[in-house]
């Protein structure tokens, strides 16, 4: 088992040696918390907010499952 959300990223970080070129957005997503992570020389971070932050921005409160979540950021990439 990977474990909670904040243990997978403080492992993350740990293994990346907290390199700032790795970005860590948090979002929360109805109930759910999530990370955004990306290398931010190797992707528009501007990019990342067009498709996947406002998709799930989209979401908004209602109750989402984790595969729901999965197929709007499939969808949107």
């Amino acid at each position: 088992m990977l474990g909670n959300i904040d243990e997978i990223v403080k492992r993350l970080k740990k293994e990346t040696n907290n390199l700032e070129d790795i970005i860590y957005r948090e979002k929360k997503v109805g109930k759910k918390r999530l990370y955004v992570i990306y290398n931010e020389p190797l992707v528009s971070s501007d990019k990342i907010s067009d498709f996947i932050i406002r998709s799930l921005t989209s979401i908004g409160n209602e109750k989402v499952s984790t595969k729901k979540v999965l197929k709007l950021i499939e969808n949107n990439i």
